[in-house]
């Protein structure tokens, strides 16, 4: 399962490849000032990618294709598991300001998408006092959803979508087999009652 945000793409400043020329320019002020000259532009590119945001599409599905609008969409980026929740040294949350850096650090790369870790569900051995995303039959983490409001903001501001798997499969953050001893349950995808409370989840979260 995934939410996707977007932005739009930008072209890149013709002023880059005149930087780059005043930086072989011969003489030692003249390379100075060509140097100075290039980071100048690129600090105004990077403000650009940053700042400039929207939507255009939703990303859908053509066959074996990812599609925005008419054009297949394709990426390379980085995974930000911590991106809503993070866990060293003890699960805690995360800042705006370190969403922020880390979704604007994503574009300045040319990154146009971003994947996060699940949400983390409250095992039997956990402490009382730990943050989890769910902590028992349909209750959950007021201050741990808001920040994943504040970084689905944060990527519709930025213009990074954000691939967003809802459970895990194995026990790190607590998984299905965590989620379904909620109920006492023998299996997570069969029990019509598990499975219910699975879709309110999903249901708080499309709500955020």
């Amino acid at each position: 399962f995934f939410f996707f945000s977007s932005r739009r793409r930008h072209t890149r400043c013709r002023e880059v490849s005149w930087a780059r020329r005043c930086v072989q320019e011969t003489g030692y002020q003249r390379r100075v000032h060509g140097i100075q000259k290039a980071m100048r532009v690129y600090l105004v590119l990077l403000a650009i990618v940053v700042t400039t945001y929207g939507f255009d599409h939703f990303i859908t599905r053509s066959v074996d294709r990812l599609m925005e609008g008419s054009k297949e969409f394709r990426f390379i980026s980085f995974n930000m598991p911590g991106l809503h929740v993070l866990e060293d040294p003890d699960w805690h949350l995360i800042s705006e300001w370190e969403q922020e850096d880390a979704l604007k650090s994503i574009v300045q790369i040319g990154g146009r998408v971003t994947r996060i870790y699940t949400l983390s569900i409250r095992k039997q051995s956990d402490p009382p006092t730990m943050k989890k995303h769910v902590n028992g039959l349909r209750k959950y983490d007021e201050d741990l959803f808001r920040c994943l409001d504040k970084m689905l903001e944060l990527c519709n501001k930025i213009g990074v979508r954000v691939i967003m798997p809802f459970i895990d499969r194995w026990h790190w953050w607590g998984g299905i087999e965590d989620f379904k001893e909620f109920r006492k349950a023998k299996n997570f995808y069969d029990d019509p009652v598990v499975r219910e409370d699975f879709k309110d989840l999903i249901l708080s979260l499309i709500h955020i």
